[in-house]
């Protein structure tokens, strides 16, 4: 039997997990190069995207900067549309365009958490406060009460700090 050294161990390692953890915002999360977040809910596996809707010049469109859909992976991974009431009360969100190529969107379910939608770097994302920095935003993880699809636990916010690029992470509460 061949013993491998600690050195190449560690560092077999340090490989395995360097590609496996995203080191900047969205990598390793985003097939899609106009993925702005998703929402994961703890009933199941579908998610709600936010990608970034781009003009013919390659700018975020004017007019609808934004577009949402659920995304079925427990039925084969097809996309849905939202329908009218997850669009009004949880799943929506309202667009203000800002000077430059960029717009502000305010999801229906966090309103008091404004998001701003740029390019950087040629590629979209979504900035917000994050546990008190400026941050991409990459995943709204929605935990509900076990045999309830509307009593929200917990809200975590996950992203990268613009600074650094670091994760970072915060947990919201509804208020009783």
């Amino acid at each position: 039997m061949v013993s491998i050294p600690r050195k190449v161990q560690v560092a077999a390692l340090a490989l395995a997990l360097s590609a496996a953890v995203p080191t900047r915002p969205g990598a390793g999360r985003r097939a899609d190069p106009d993925r702005l977040f998703v929402i994961r809910r703890s009933l199941n596996a579908n998610v709600v995207v936010y990608d970034a809707v781009r003009d013919k010049a390659g700018r975020l469109d004017r007019d609808r900067p934004v577009t949402a859909f659920w995304l079925m992976n427990a039925d084969q991974g097809e996309r849905k549309d939202l329908n009218l009431i997850e669009k009004a009360e949880a799943y929506g969100f309202d667009v203000r365009p800002e000077p430059g190529d960029a717009a502000e969107i305010r999801l229906k379910a966090m309103e008091q958490r404004p998001i701003r939608v740029q390019l950087a770097g040629g590629r979209p994302q979504a900035v917000t406060r994050i546990a008190g920095q400026d941050a991409v935003l990459d995943l709204v993880y929605i935990r509900t009460k076990p045999g309830s699809s509307v009593h929200v636990q917990y809200v975590d916010l996950h992203g990268f700090s613009i600074r650094g690029h670091r994760p970072v992470r915060e947990r919201l509460t509804p208020s009783a």
